[in-house]
């Protein structure tokens, strides 16, 4: 019977009102799978990576898509509404466990060597213009480069940085930020690491607020391959740090990923 009924001439304007909702139907189950949350492995979350030696896959999702979720507990992470999320996933060799790869964290004085393709300038371009560590969230209280012994769970670290900005507003050529760094897990085969931005201001009345800007690194070692390790970040924006970020953050977090994983910067292309 149902057969019998379906087959039969619907009005025009009966027809054109289905194929209106049967679109609009599609559209709402596009959309509620654009606001699945991100795949966190320390939670759980099985990402895709790419092939070995690919260029990193970088996603990103703007929050209105999301709405407000409570993060899993392992990113440390408040509830709340972040404007944009990116992740990067990847997979690099490295011969070593995970503690070998916190000096990338610690020598903040390296970190001007990460560049990335800046959409602006059409040209590769640095991240951080200088960069040192701190004693305390205190820009004026500057120190030498962390030892790794230093990156440990449950003692917060702070850096500074000057960094690159794409915003196109008078005299922001660059933006001065205190960063924390907390090192969330640490065994031989996994590092989970976050990196928080402090309050600042970066033009004007223009401020950052606390956590505006988030990063958490989830690097673990491939069961099957020891030397081969997965990779991936997951960052949050708010406010100000959001504001057509879009380009920003997937170029340079290509270029942070290729820093972190030991190899030379300007090869993979920033488009």
């Amino acid at each position: 019977m149902a057969h019998a009924l379906t087959s039969l001439p619907l009005p025009r304007w009966r027809s054109r009102w289905l194929a209106a909702a049967v679109a609009v139907l599609c559209l709402a189950g596009t959309a509620a799978r654009a606001a699945d949350a991100p795949a966190v492995p320390c939670a759980g979350g099985q990402p895709s990576y790419p092939p070995l030696d690919a260029e990193p896959m970088v996603a990103v999702v703007h929050g209105g898509e999301l709405g407000v979720r409570t993060p899993p507990a392992c990113t440390a992470w408040p509830a709340g509404k972040f404007d944009l999320l990116g992740t990067t996933t990847a997979r690099f060799r490295f011969a070593g466990d995970a503690a070998g790869l916190l000096p990338r964290f610690a020598e903040v004085s390296h970190f001007p060597a990460i560049r990335y393709w800046s959409p602006s300038r059409d040209q590769w371009w640095p991240l951080a213009f200088e960069a040192f560590a701190l004693t305390d969230a205190d820009a004026g209280h500057a120190r030498a480069d962390f030892t790794a012994a230093e990156l440990r769970p449950g003692t917060p670290l702070y850096f500074w940085w000057r960094m690159a900005t794409e915003r196109r507003i008078p005299g922001l050529g660059t933006v001065q930020l205190v960063n924390r760094i907390d090192v969330l897990e640490l065994t031989a085969g996994r590092l989970v690491l976050g990196i928080t931005s402090e309050p600042a201001r970066v033009a004007l009345l223009l401020t950052l607020n606390r956590g505006d800007i988030r990063t958490l690194y989830v690097i673990e070692r491939e069961p099957e391959t020891p030397d081969v390790w997965r990779y991936f970040t997951l960052t949050g924006l708010s406010g100000l740090a959001a504001i057509d970020a879009d380009d920003f953050l997937r170029n340079s977090a290509r270029g942070i990923f290729r820093y972190t994983a030991g190899l030379a910067a300007e090869v993979l292309p920033g488009r």
